[in-house]
């Protein structure tokens, strides 16, 4: 979690404005930064997430991770990983997130020696994303 929050804050802090002067002037976030380390590159493996609560927080930490943003250009919608019981059935994430990476995590879940939660899905049309007060969000349908 220490990582996710490093990894944040300087967004956070970017994208917020509240180390600029102006309250509300965009010109200090011109655009999401993807980081090339961190919770985005970690490795997922049985080894390095032993338990289903691992990966439930490592799915948890890339949600946080993929969550600042600057404008609704920096968002994007995603499937979730609910076919093997991970998430939702979508993810309003930054462009650092790729569908790849959700899956990944989706199907380690799914075929984790610990046995975690099989599917749940049951997913309508995706809603609309958006960028409001710097994280992206679901903005309706």
């Amino acid at each position: 979690m220490n990582r996710v929050l490093l990894l944040l804050i300087p967004l956070t802090l970017a994208c917020s404005g509240k180390d600029d002067a102006s309250e509300g002037d965009d010109s200090a976030c011109p655009s999401v930064a993807c980081p090339g380390g961190g919770v985005l590159a970690a490795e997922n493996s049985e080894a390095t997430l032993p338990t289903c609560a691992d990966v439930e927080a490592r799915y948890a930490d890339v949600r946080a991770a993929g969550a600042p943003c600057c404008g609704d250009e920096d968002c994007h919608i995603l499937n979730g990983a609910c076919d093997y019981g991970l998430g939702g059935c979508y993810e309003a994430v930054n462009v650092c997130v790729d569908q790849a990476l959700i899956n990944e995590l989706g199907q380690l879940y799914a075929g984790h020696s610990e046995g975690c939660t099989g599917g749940v899905c049951d997913c309508m049309e995706p809603p609309s994303v958006a960028c409001v007060e710097g994280s992206c969000v679901f903005s309706g349908r």
